[in-house]
């Protein structure tokens, strides 16, 4: 454990270079609550907006417990 009492898992994402734009957008849209069902069609703007609030959040979170200054918002 740290010296915070936290455990900090260090992982490694690998991004697929053909991602589309598209693909990308459905989960950052994931991210905001969006199921992805068959016939759901395309997400709406305020679930793409809470997925990329969520993806902040996330990235701020990763800086702060890596040590680097907080570039949040």
């Amino acid at each position: 454990m740290a010296a915070g009492g936290g455990v900090l898992l260090h992982t490694t994402l690998t991004v697929d270079p053909q991602t589309s734009a598209g693909e990308f957008w459905r989960e950052v849209a994931k991210l905001g609550g969006f199921l992805a069902r068959r016939r759901d069609g395309e997400p709406g703007w305020q679930t793409l907006w809470r997925g990329w609030r969520d993806l902040d959040l996330m990235t701020c979170g990763a800086r702060l417990a890596l040590g680097g200054a907080p570039r949040c918002g």
